[in-house]
């Protein structure tokens, strides 16, 4: 009967409070997570810039539309006519509107 009683605590060491034992400790144990690479941070680049080049060229063109305006303007204020209106969008003289006398 001994024996029984024994062999009987054996198998329930054996079969659950080792196991149980075995749950506790893993739980426990510290789990390994992975290690992000370390952030290397991209080298500063200078901020872009026009070359003298450059900003003459845009200064240039600039200044050639203005121009461009300012005899676009002289042509149309040479071509106006006493009495009627010129339409810039189709070239055209129209009359103009006559206000009524009330």
């Amino acid at each position: 009967m001994l024996r029984s009683a024994l062999f009987g605590v054996g198998i329930s060491v054996l079969c659950f409070w080792l196991p149980l034992a075995a749950c506790v400790v893993y739980a426990q144990a510290p789990v390994a997570r992975p290690v992000a690479p370390p952030v290397v941070a991209a080298p500063m680049k200078a901020e872009p810039t026009l070359t003298e080049v450059q900003r003459l060229q845009v200064q240039n063109v600039l200044l050639q539309l203005e121009l461009a305006q300012a005899r676009a303007q002289a042509l149309v204020v040479s071509l106006q006519v006493p009495g009627y209106d010129l339409d810039l969008q189709t070239l055209v003289y129209r009359p103009k509107p006559t206000e009524a006398k009330k």
